[in-house]
C-alpha cells in the first residue's frame, strides 16, 4: 500500500508547476511593447495593488496614517500587509515593482499545493484523500465545458452573461488577489500548526499571525469567528489548541484581542460618503439585485452544479459516510456557516467579492469530497480518476485558454513607463498630489506611488465610497467648464497630468483651457504635465 502514495509529491510538484506556469505565461514584458497580459482579470485587479505596492517604496508608512486621495480623502483602509511585504522584497532585491508583485504571487502559488495537502493532512486524512482534496479544491470547476452555449473566444471563468459565474476562482481571486493569496496561505500554515498536538512555540505565531489577518486580508479574519465557534460546538481532543473548549476560548481571545485592534485601526474614522448597498442578499448572484439575469433565470440547484460540478454533491457523501470523524465536525460546521452567509449577505458593494467567502466554505468541505473519491478503491479506482476528471476538466480548459492568450490586453505602454520615470525626476516629493483622469490602471498611482486627487471609480465605489461631488469637481478642472479654477484651487493638486488623447464622461480633455491657465511642465508623447497651481493674474 505504501507505494500507491509515492507518486504523491511528483504529483503535487507537477500541480505546483502547472499553476505556476500559467501564471507566469500571462505577463509580457517587451521594449518597445512595455507590460501586456494575456488576462483581463490579472490586469483588472493588479492596477489597484501596484498602487498600494509602489505607494510604500516611493512614500514609506506615513501615509496610511493619514486622509487617503484614492477612498477620496477618508481614512485608508485597505488591508496592506501583503502590499508591504512585496515593497520590502523589491526594494531588497532591487527590481521593479511589476516583477516584484509577480515573483512574490509565484512564490506562493509555487507552495500553494504542499500547504494544501499539509493542511490536510493535519485533518488526519491519509495521504490519498489530502491529494484529492487538493486537487479538488485547486481545480474547482463545474459543467461549463459541457456548455455549446458559452462563447468560445473567452474564458469559461466569468461568462456571467450565460451564468457562469466562478468555473475557476483560482483565476479570479489568487491569481489577481495577492493579499488573499498571502492571507489563506497563511491561514493554511496557522491552523494545520495549531492543529498539531506537538506545534510547541510555533502556536504563538500561528495565533499572531491570524489575529493579524485584519491587516492582511479582512474577508479571511470574518472566517475566523465562525471557526472558532464551530471549534467550541466540537472540539477536537489530542489536537493542540483545538483539544478543548477552554484551549479554543483562549486561541479565540489572543486572535480577537490582536486583530479586533487593528480592524478599530483600519476603521478608525467614519467615512462621510459612505453609500449603502443590499447588505441582505438571499441566493447572492442568483437575486435579481445582483443584476445578473442568466444566473437569476437558474433553477438553484442546477446554478450550483453548474458552476461547481460534482463537488458540493460529493462533499455531502463523503460527510454523510464520515459524519462520525470527530476531526471534521468543526470543518463541516465552518463550511455549512460560511456558505450560508455567502448565500444570504452581501459583505461589500459588489456581490462577487462574497466568493472570497464561498472559497472558505469550499476549504472546509474539500476533506469529504477526497474522503468520498478515496472510498471508490479497488474496481472504484478508475470511476473515481474518470470523475475527478471530470470535475478538473473546466478549470484545466480556463486555466489552459488563459495561458493561450485568447485575451490580451496592454498593461504599460512604452509612453506610460516613460512618462511616470519623467514625473519622477519633475516632482518636489512622492507626496505630491495629482489631479489625473480617474480611469483605470493610470501610470501615475501605479507607477510613481503620488496621490491622485481621485482614483479610479471603480476602487471607491466597491469600498461603498460615493464619489460623485468630487467626480464633478475633477471633471470641471478636466473639461474647464463652470468655475473649474475655483475647483482646482480647492483641490489643491501639485500637478495636472492627462493625455491629449483621452476623454472624460465621452467629452475631450480641454487641452486649450489647461494650456491657458497653468504651466506646462513636460510633453511626452500624448501625455502632459502641468504645474498644478494657476497661473497668476
Amino acid at each position: 500500500m505504501k507505494q500507491v502514495f509515492r507518486p504523491i509529491p511528483l504529483l503535487l510538484c507537477g500541480l505546483s508547476t502547472l499553476i505556476t506556469f500559467v501564471f507566469l505565461s500571462l505577463f509580457q514584458e517587451s521594449p518597445d511593447q512595455g507590460f501586456s497580459l494575456k488576462s483581463y482579470p490579472i490586469w483588472g485587479d493588479w492596477s489597484a495593488h501596484l498602487t498600494f505596492i509602489e505607494a510604500f517604496r516611493q512614500r514609506g508608512l506615513h501615509w496610511i496614517l493619514e486622509p487617503s486621495p484614492l477612498f477620496q480623502d477618508g481614512p485608508f483602509r485597505y488591508p496592506f500587509l501583503s502590499h508591504l511585504l512585496t515593497a520590502g522584497f523589491s526594494g531588497i532585491i532591487g527590481i521593479h515593482s511589476i516583477h516584484g508583485m509577480i515573483a512574490t504571487s509565484a512564490i506562493l502559488l509555487v507552495l500553494f499545493p504542499f500547504l494544501l495537502f499539509r493542511f490536510f493532512r493535519k485533518w488526519n486524512l491519509s495521504p490519498m484523500a489530502s491529494f484529492y482534496s487538493t486537487v479538488g479544491f485547486l481545480l474547482l470547476g463545474g459543467f461549463q465545458i459541457f456548455d455549446q452555449g458559452l462563447d468560445p473566444a473567452e474564458p469559461l471563468t466569468n461568462q456571467f452573461e450565460h451564468g457562469s459565474m466562478f468555473t475557476q476562482f483560482l483565476i479570479f481571486e489568487f491569481f489577481p488577489q495577492r493579499a488573499f493569496l498571502f492571507a489563506i496561505c497563511g491561514v493554511l500554515w496557522a491552523l494545520g500548526s495549531l492543529r498539531d498536538p506537538n506545534s510547541g512555540k510555533s502556536r504563538w505565531l500561528a495565533a499572531t499571525l491570524l489575529g493579524i489577518l485584519p491587516l492582511l486580508h479582512l474577508h479571511s479574519f470574518l472566517v475566523l469567528p465562525l471557526f472558532i465557534l464551530s471549534l467550541l460546538c466540537f472540539p477536537i481532543p489530542g489536537s493542540g489548541a483545538f483539544s478543548s473548549r477552554r484551549s479554543v476560548i483562549g486561541l479565540g481571545s489572543l486572535i480577537g484581542g490582536i486583530g479586533l485592534v487593528l480592524v478599530f485601526f483600519l476603521f478608525r474614522q467614519k467615512n462621510e460618503h459612505a453609500l449603502q448597498w443590499n447588505f441582505f442578499l438571499p441566493g447572492w448572484a442568483q437575486n435579481p439585485a445582483a443584476g445578473q439575469a442568466a444566473a437569476a433565470r437558474m433553477n438553484p440547484l442546477w446554478f450550483w452544479i453548474y458552476n461547481t460540478g460534482f463537488f458540493l454533491p460529493f462533499s455531502l457523501f463523503g460527510f454523510l459516510l464520515y459524519r462520525r470523524h470527530r476531526d471534521l465536525r468543526a470543518l463541516a460546521l465552518s463550511g455549512i456557516l460560511l456558505f450560508s452567509i455567502s448565500l444570504l449577505f452581501c459583505v461589500q458593494p459588489y456581490f462577487y467579492d462574497n466568493l472570497k467567502i464561498l472559497t472558505f466554505s469550499f476549504l472546509f468541505f474539500s476533506p469529504f469530497f477526497g474522503l468520498f473519491l478515496e472510498r471508490m478503491r479497488g474496481a472504484l479506482m478508475l470511476p473515481a480518476l474518470v470523475l475527478l476528471g471530470i470535475q478538473c476538466a473546466s478549470a484545466t480548459k480556463d486555466l489552459w485558454s488563459f495561458q493561450r492568450g485568447i485575451q490580451h490586453t496592454s498593461w504599460f505602454g512604452e509612453s506610460e513607463i516613460r512618462l511616470a520615470e519623467e514625473f519622477k525626476k519633475i516632482r518636489i516629493s512622492p507626496d505630491d498630489r495629482v489631479l489625473i483622469n480617474p480611469w483605470h490602471n493610470h501610470p501615475i498611482p501605479c507607477l510613481t506611488g503620488n496621490p491622485v486627487v481621485m482614483g479610479y471609480p471603480g476602487w471607491l465605489w466597491s469600498w461603498g465610497i460615493d464619489y460623485a461631488s468630487l467626480e464633478q469637481s475633477v471633471g470641471a478642472v478636466l473639461l474647464g467648464t463652470g468655475d473649474a479654477l475655483a475647483k482646482v484651487r480647492d483641490l489643491r493638486p501639485k500637478y495636472i497630468v492627462v493625455n491629449s488623447r483621452e476623454s472624460f464622461q465621452n467629452k475631450p480633455i480641454a487641452i486649450s483651457f489647461l494650456d491657458a491657465n497653468f504651466q506646462r511642465l513636460r510633453s511626452i508623447d500624448h501625455w502632459i504635465i502641468y504645474q498644478g497651481e494657476p497661473r497668476a493674474r
